[in-house]
């Protein structure tokens, strides 16, 4: 399992970058009433790059805000996701490999719009292991007041039987759903592995949050995403709602994705963090 940049943001900052940081944290300064009590202003979003992710608690999966307020950047990458999404040939291999190749991680963290978390921080995991036997494409953490919760996501085919005619599931998204059961069983059974897992990817002096060491099912979440708006009927959709209030499993089709990026377009001047 790989970070998501060239860098590694574990390294720290270089010593421009450190010189520059901590300008900014004395002009964040407005009033120093006493040692312990300093009245600041927020300069987050003029911090070198490198800072945003090194404060974070995993700073090579981190997804700064300061990439989702690039309206212009998100404009093409939703331009150049339809494209794929478009082309009937288009696998789901090759939806993952255009996200990754081309570092469009918005597209995948966007899931979290329809979540009460992530607000207070996202994290992306690419091709996260579940033991030797298991693979998530993706796994997303989102951090809020209530702390940390998980978004396992599995991404199925775009094209092909998707569902039937008369709305209920069939192969594709029924594939997404078995996969996803059988992550459950694992995840209840060996849960205590994921410590080892995140804290390769922490800083050694950051403490990992309690709620990503001990198994909570109510912390832990999945996406399956399968076929095209146009496979779905209203059956299928009240079918998708049942499942989700039943398994915690949300069915996405892929131009769910699309809006969730026109969401991030059109709200992302009001995010602190997404």
């Amino acid at each position: 399992m790989k970070g998501l940049y060239n860098r590694d943001y574990l390294e720290g900052l270089t010593e421009d970058e450190e010189k520059e940081y901590n300008e900014l944290l004395k002009k964040e300064i407005v009033n120093e009433i006493k040692p312990n009590l300093v009245i600041r202003k927020n300069l987050y979003f003029e911090y070198p790059k490198a800072a945003r992710h090194y404060n974070s608690l995993f700073p090579n999966n981190f997804l700064d805000i300061c990439d989702i307020r690039n309206v212009e950047n998100l404009l093409i990458m939703q331009k150049k996701f339809e494209e794929v999404i478009n082309n009937n040939k288009s696998t789901e291999r090759d939806v993952l490999n255009f996200i990754n190749n081309n570092k469009y991680y918005p597209i995948i963290g966007s899931i979290l719009k329809d979540y009460h978390f992530g607000h207070h921080g996202t994290y992306l995991f690419k091709e996260f292991p579940l033991g030797t036997t298991h693979q998530a494409d993706y796994l997303l953490i989102g951090d809020s007041s209530e702390g940390h919760h998980l978004v396992f996501v599995e991404l199925e085919s775009i094209n092909g039987q998707i569902t039937t005619k008369d709305g209920n599931f069939s192969i594709s998204i029924n594939k997404g759903i078995d996969q996803v059961r059988e992550w459950k069983t694992w995840i209840e059974a060996n849960y205590q592995n994921f410590r080892e897992t995140f804290n390769k990817y922490k800083l050694n002096n950051v403490a990992l949050p309690n709620e990503l060491s001990a198994y909570n099912s109510n912390r832990i979440h999945y996406v399956v995403i399968s076929g095209r708006r146009t496979d779905y009927t209203q059956k299928t959709y009240d079918l998708r709602m049942e499942f989700r209030k039943s398994n915690d499993i949300k069915i996405l089709h892929y131009d769910n994705l699309i809006t969730y990026i026109d969401w991030l377009n059109t709200s992302n001047k009001d995010l602190i963090n997404y």
